[in-house]
């Protein structure tokens, strides 16, 4: 039989295939007519991203404008640079989807190298360099610019990709979009500028940062005018380089287009990641599907969310920029390590190599979680290929002393060699969920320990799919041990440590993609030699595992067990929904194991053991699918219906907006702003997390919020008054009782030279005019310029 090794992946080792496999690849067509159908899924995904951000207030032409940017400055380099260092072809969703991934890492890395020589702004030259040298290189040019392959996707998985990933902006769309309102401005076409109107308390903070990154060097709090920023960055210097090279304002790029775009590529990511681990085509829209819609299985009638909310949707997606932005590059990042594990051999895949490193350390100058979530999967791999004595031990090695090099060095350098609120404090988390605060007693270890338990196996629904991973061949790929560390340890660590506002989390929410793509793994390996067909029970499996979980908590009621003192226990409550579930699942899988023994032909691929063991898999789950697909079928309602809500944060008055906007319109970026506007709240109990003065201006401020530093001080809090009382008076006298000598002090000692009032938080005295000039008066906000 003749091979076409341009259009299928080899199966992995662990895949459990000696031969490659057509049964996945699509009726062959020839020319343009072909490409053009195999796009068409993702250019209907696309215009109903563009749908849904229009439905929330983001003009046509500014999501155009920012794919534009995506395309030329990430996209395309980095897909010509994957193009020639990854080795056997997969597909071109592959290609785009990891250069894209390459392309965000190279530019803020660039950016941050850059920061010392005040030359950040020009990161973005290394696109046209790299499109100039594949050309220029004979050898280059040959593999980066080759007509890309017919596809080898079947259509229907191209579809419940593009459907994955439509269904993850449609829950963005109603649960973060709608509650973080944003409105027009002024401007025209993709230039045009928008201001928040109420918003999530952080989310001027990130703006603020946002618009600082480029601005100074060594790098400040701008809100706090001198305070060292010591930070998860990268994120910011890829917002600020789409402001600054495209034109895109701040507000659209921060509240709309990076999480919703940054959000659909992690879910192609998946799936490009599945299909390299497992060498089939159709556990790409498997595994992403998985990913993308499940979180912790809840057997339990009285509590919406027992065990936290993890998943691939969580509320971090829109409100840490840095997860989002971060998890993208450490998908792209696993992505290079297995081809490397697969491949073998350092010196013939130096680039590939230097493609890693780019891609690892991109996510841990993202968010620090994802640098030691990714070295414990590759030293689980490690230690597996030293055990079977594999040459990939090399590799493996090589890989994760990169990682523990890049993380000390982003320890040092980005993060200011400070491990933050970061503590190791086991179950602490434990303590913080639902469950153990309604039903256990805090003091008991005993409790702790049962609640533990239980939260594991509510996360470990969605990774139930690894049961049929258990077979030599698997176990014999190292690739399959890299999978499971990084599962493992984002879990453990997320158990075994604390950090301000259960910031632990974080290491779980980097290891959920693992546990469904292992999910995947393992159900393509027990059907990799079933007739097709059978696949389509595949997701009836899940379905029905949905409504087994609807069904039990239906049955365990809205009644909350009731909280007693140590050694008492609400087994019964906590304990029966479990067995219910458990049960039920083991008799529907007892059923089609003997089904299928009874109806079995002689030779059938099909087993009952491995088709009894499929469904207790897959029935698993489907009970993790429950509440995130009823979540998003709730979501394509709202986004109809509903539309921008009221918002879920503090407000920004839009006089005070637009004054800021006055003076970013009318400053030079060296000058310094003072504000009237610090806190939220009464006097007494004042919340400092005041940023949207620095973040519309995108000018350092003297003294506005002070959050986030407090925590590198001891006993502060951000609620307590500001640490620096010389300077914060200095600040409230020109607003309450001016002078000529307090407005030169701010001038002179500071550099100030713009006043921006919010008159929402009191009213500046009449007398200030005399000694500034006012620039701009509106109802609720003025501005003035000190000469």
């Amino acid at each position: 039989m003749t091979l076409d090794r341009s259009t299928e992946v080899l199966p992995s080792p662990g895949a459990g295939a000696t031969r490659r496999s057509r049964r996945n690849a699509a009726p062959r067509a020839d020319g343009l007519p072909a490409l053009a159908l195999a796009l068409l899924p993702a250019v209907v995904a696309f215009a109903g991203i563009a749908a849904v951000l229009h439905r929330y207030g983001t003009p046509v032409p500014v999501t155009l404008g920012y794919l534009g940017y995506l395309g030329l400055a990430a996209t395309l380099p980095g897909a010509l640079v994957w193009r020639a260092v990854r080795g056997r072809r997969v597909s071109l969703t592959e290609d785009l989807a990891v250069g894209t991934a390459i392309g965000l890492a190279a530019q803020v890395l660039l950016a941050f190298a850059l920061a010392p020589l005040h030359l950040s702004t020009w990161s973005w030259l290394w696109a046209p360099a790299i499109v100039v040298a594949s050309v220029a290189v004979p050898g280059w040019r040959a593999r980066a610019w080759s007509r890309p392959a017919a596809p080898s996707t079947a259509t229907w998985s191209a579809w419940v990709q593009a459907a994955t990933v439509l269904a993850a902006t449609v829950w963005l769309g109603a649960t973060a979009l709608a509650a973080n309102p944003v409105t027009y401005v002024d401007g025209w076409g993709p230039w045009s500028r928008a201001v928040p109107v109420s918003v999530y308390v952080d989310l001027p903070f990130h703006q603020a940062i946002a618009g600082g990154v480029d601005a100074h060097y060594p790098l400040v709090y701008p809100y706090l005018y001198d305070e060292p920023l010591h930070y998860h960055l990268f994120v910011y210097e890829h917002l600020a380089a789409a402001s600054h090279v495209a034109g895109l304002d701040l507000t659209w790029l921060l509240y709309r287009l990076a999480p919703t775009a940054l959000l659909a590529l992690g879910v192609v990511l998946v799936g490009v990641l599945a299909r390299r681990l497992t060498g089939s085509a159709w556990s790409a829209p498997l595994a992403a599907a998985v990913v993308t819609a499940s979180s912790a299985a809840n057997v339990y009638g009285w509590t919406p969310f027992p065990f936290q909310n993890p998943g691939f949707l969580h509320f971090a997606v829109y409100r840490s920029p840095t997860q989002t932005f971060g998890l993208t590059l450490f998908l792209a990042a696993i992505t290079a390590a297995v081809v490397l594990l697969h491949e073998g051999g350092l010196r013939r895949h130096l680039p590939l190599v230097a493609v890693f490193t780019v891609l690892a350390w991109g996510a841990g100058g993202s968010k620090s979680t994802f640098l030691p979530v990714l070295g414990a999967g590759l030293g689980l791999a490690l230690v597996a290929a030293l055990v079977r004595r594999d040459r990939v031990a090399r590799v493996a090695a090589a890989l994760l002393g990169l990682c523990v090099a890049g993380f000390g060095l982003l320890l040092v350098v980005v993060l200011g060699g400070q491990s933050g609120s970061l503590a190791i404090t086991p179950l602490t988390t434990t303590r913080a969920f639902a469950a153990a605060q309604l039903v256990a007693d805090p003091a008991s270890t005993r409790h702790t320990l049962l609640i533990t338990g239980l939260g594991l196996a509510s996360w470990l629904c969605a990774s139930a799919g690894v049961l049929l991973l258990a077979r030599r061949e698997t176990l014999r790929d190292v690739t399959f041990w890299l999978l499971l560390g990084v599962a493992g340890s984002g879990i453990c660590a997320c158990l075994l440590t604390t950090a301000n506002g259960l910031s632990q989390l974080y290491f779980l929410y980097a290891s959920w993609p693992a546990l469904g793509i292992l999910t995947a793994w393992g159900v393509v390996a027990a059907t990799r030699t079933w007739p097709r067909w059978t696949r389509t029970l595949v997701p009836v499996g899940l379905l029905a595992g949905a409504a087994l979980v609807w069904a039990v908590r239906r049955a365990d009621g809205l009644e909350a067990p009731t909280a007693a003192p140590a050694p008492a226990f609400p087994y019964r409550a906590m304990l029966w929904p479990w067995l219910w579930l458990l049960g039920a699942a083991l008799v529907a899988a007892a059923l089609v194991a003997l089904v299928v023994r009874l109806r079995r032909r002689e030779g059938s691929a099909v087993t009952p053991v491995t088709a009894g063991l499929l469904t207790f898999a897959v029935l698993l789950v489907g009970t993790s699918l429950y509440q995130r697909t009823l979540e998003t079928a709730h979501a394509a309602v709202s986004v109809v219906r509903d539309g921008q809500g009221p918002g879920e944060g503090y407000p920004v008055p839009r006089d005070g907006a637009l004054a800021a906007l006055y003076v970013r319109d009318h400053s030079g970026t060296d000058e310094v702003v003072a504000t009237n506007a610090h806190c939220y709240g009464p006097e007494d109990a004042c919340d400092a997390r005041h940023f949207w003065v620095s973040g519309l201006t995108e000018r350092r401020v003297l003294v506005e919020g002070w959050a986030y530093p407090e925590g590198f001080r001891p006993g502060l809090t951000r609620t307590s008054p500001f640490w620096d009382t010389d300077r914060y008076e200095a600040n409230e006298a020109v607003f309450d009782d001016p002078s000529d000598a307090a407005v030169a002090r701010l001038r002179n000692e500071w550099g100030v030279r713009w006043l921006v009032v919010d008159r929402t938080m009191g009213v500046e005295s009449p007398e200030l005019r005399e000694h500034a000039t006012l620039e701009l008066e509106l109802d609720d906000a003025a501005v003035y310029r000190i000469g």
